[in-house]
């Protein structure tokens, strides 16, 4: 990638009580003119039948945190599919590709000002925090794009609205094997018609703690008590370190 620096690198193990059951590598690298991002990352599991699944991600966002554009190709034993997201921002629109063995479709969906795309990867999936300062209520509102499209063109991606909560001011300890990590920590949470704020301060949600640079998560619980957990971090930048 022309004029882009790898800045970190790593992987993530995913986790159900204490069997591994998906991995995830990733690398991140930045255009230090330009000030973006580009998130990439491969997501891999293997089937109770011993298939192997593989999701590969490249997620690009602007200095202002807006994602310009996302790639997510899929595999499962024969099975394929491809999505591209591509954001026309002097048109405020987000052109949408999906590709299989045997097809193609093409859509244009409207966007608004900020948005987030929802793709399978970990490293990239926190990153619309860094879109929004949080004020005293510590609540934030975002609009998230998501596509239920798996092998083959069912729909047309729709944007949904998710809250993000602020549960400690500045950053807290963490540590995760041997190493000592500080973290801001999120609860995420779908929004549903008619709620208040009042709700949306004490909902249940994703448990997500996150580094202090680019939004990469370093541990994310779910409901179920499923985990997305940081394995390796690797800081190429001596100006971070």
């Amino acid at each position: 990638m022309r004029n882009f620096r790898k800045i970190y690198e790593g992987e993530f193990t995913y986790r159900k009580d204490k069997t591994i059951f998906s991995g995830e590598n990733f690398q991140v690298f930045r255009n230090k003119e330009k000030m973006s991002i580009m998130y990439c990352s491969e997501v891999y599991s293997r089937t109770l039948e011993g298939i192997v699944f593989d999701a590969r991600v490249n997620y690009l966002i602007s200095k202002e945190f807006i994602p310009m554009f996302v790639s997510i190709e899929k595999k499962l034993g024969k099975d394929y599919s491809g999505e591209i997201f591509d954001f026309i921002e002097k048109d405020s629109m987000i052109e949408y590709q999906f590709i299989n063995s045997s097809s193609k479709e093409r859509k244009e969906i409207k966007s608004p000002t900020k948005f987030h795309i929802a793709t399978p990867a970990a490293v990239c999936s926190h990153c619309f925090l860094l879109s929004k300062k949080f004020d005293t209520t510590h609540l934030n509102y975002y609009q998230v794009l998501k596509s239920n499209n798996r092998w083959n063109f069912e729909e047309t991606p729709e944007f949904i609205e998710i809250g993000s909560r602020k549960e400690s001011e500045g950053v807290r300890n963490l540590k995760i094997g041997k190493h000592k990590l500080k973290s801001a920590n999120f609860t995420t949470f779908e929004v549903e018609n008619g709620e208040s704020e009042k709700i949306h301060s004490e909902k249940k949600g994703i448990q997500v703690k996150v580094s202090p640079y680019h939004g990469i998560p370093y541990l994310i619980e779910d409901l179920d008590k499923s985990t997305i957990e940081i394995k390796t971090l690797k800081n190429l930048l001596s100006e971070e370190t």
